[in-house]
């Protein structure tokens, strides 16, 4: 790959999604098309960004220094001894409206945990019911907590589906779910029946 910028990781991260309106919203915001996320994603894979194990130094070459840092503790107390002390190094993306991508990193400086994020500028949706569900406009860790019998039924490199049971609004029942993210970041919902508890 000859050049790999802003332009390219946001590029990458695409790369990962399903294909959906909000991702060729982006798409044409960085006049690029389905068919190159698909291609800088399979370049990025044979770099120091497709390695399992790299410092945040690679991260940094890209998108520049982050935006800011804070304590990984500060957000979970329960870590592995070998990730404890990291940080949150917080990158802007210019094209991902509400979100920056973050990255754990240890004090050795090696990433681990890299997601979508929201800025902090930005507040948090309030989630009730099914119909507050819309595609990217929540993250993993804002839609989980508001599903009951929450469990992981797929899971493969950044995408992940939960299945679960959440109220729906319009009928004051509950029905059972089907949610998926890529790196984080909500994007799609299916009700899997509308059966109530």
């Amino acid at each position: 790959m000859e050049r790999f910028g802003i332009r390219e990781f946001q590029l990458y991260l695409l790369g990962f999604m399903s294909y959906s309106e909000k991702v060729a919203e982006v798409l044409a915001e960085l006049d690029a098309s389905w068919d190159d996320a698909k291609r800088v994603l399979e370049s990025a894979r044979r770099t120091e960004l497709g390695k399992m194990v790299h410092t945040v130094d690679v991260e940094i070459s890209i998108l520049g220094e982050p935006e800011y840092q804070f304590d990984l503790a500060d957000e979970n107390s329960e870590l592995p001894e070998r990730f404890k002390d990291s940080r949150v190094f917080a990158f802007e993306l210019p094209n991902f409206g509400d979100y920056m991508f973050l990255v754990n990193v240890t004090p050795r400086r090696y990433s681990w945990g890299q997601r979508l994020g929201r800025r902090p500028d930005v507040p948090m949706p309030r989630i009730d019911a099914v119909e507050d569900l819309r595609p990217w406009g929540s993250l993993k860790e804002e839609v989980l907590p508001a599903l009951s019998r929450a469990h992981l039924v797929e899971n493969f490199s950044y995408n992940e589906v939960y299945s679960g049971n959440m109220r729906e609004r319009h009928s004051g029942g509950s029905i059972e779910v089907l949610v998926g993210f890529d790196v984080d970041l909500l994007q799609w919902v299916e009700r899997v029946d509308a059966s109530r508890d």
